[in-house]
C-alpha cells in the first residue's frame, strides 16, 4: 500500500489510511481506533489449501505473509510511536501489544515503498526494540524491549 497525501488535513490522510485497509476510524479515550467495515477486505488473501500433500499455511498466515511482503510508504515527522505501532497494527489486522516503557517516545521516519516487514524492523531499530506478529483469528502484534 502506498498514501501520499499533501497539504491535507489529519482527518483527510487518516480517512485514507482507513479506507485503504477496510476501516473506519475515530478517537477514542485518546486513541485512534480502526473499525473494520463489515465486507470490506483488507488485503490480499490466499487461496485456501486443500486436503493432502504438504502442510499449507492457514489462511491467515498466507494473508500475513502477503501484508508483511507488500510495499508501504510511511512518512512521519515526530509521531508517537504507540500510534504508529497502532497503525501498523489495523493495517495487519490485529491486536497491538506495546511495552509500556516504549509509550511517549517520537518517532521521525521517511521511507517510500518498503516491504512491510523491513519498515516495522526500521521502526523498532530506531525505537529499541523487537517485534513479532503471532498469527491467529485476530493476529496479536506484539512489541516489546530486546
Amino acid at each position: 500500500m502506498t498514501i501520499l497525501l499533501k497539504n491535507v488535513s489529519v482527518r483527510t490522510a487518516m480517512t485514507a489510511v482507513g479506507e485503504s485497509i477496510g476501516c473506519t476510524w475515530r478517537f477514542s479515550d485518546g486513541k485512534l481506533v480502526f473499525t473494520a467495515i463489515p465486507g470490506a477486505t483488507k488485503g490480499p488473501r490466499a487461496p485456501r489449501g486443500g486436503s493432502g500433500g504438504p502442510a499449507q499455511p492457514s489462511d491467515t498466515e498466507a494473508r500475513l505473509e502477503n501484508l508483511l511482503s507488500a510495499p508501504l510508504t510511511l512518512d512521519l515527522n515526530d509521531a508517537p510511536i504507540e500510534n504508529t505501532f497502532q497503525l501498523m497494527a489495523e493495517i495487519l489486522g490485529g491486536t497491538l501489544e506495546m511495552d509500556e516503557s516504549l509509550r511517549g517516545k517520537m518517532i521521525t521516519i521517511e521511507s517510500t515503498g518498503h516491504p512491510t516487514r523491513d519498515l516495522l524492523d526500521r521502526l523498532c531499530h530506531m525505537a529499541e526494540c523487537r517485534w513479532e506478529l503471532v498469527p491467529r483469528t485476530v493476529p496479536i502484534f506484539r512489541i516489546r524491549k530486546p
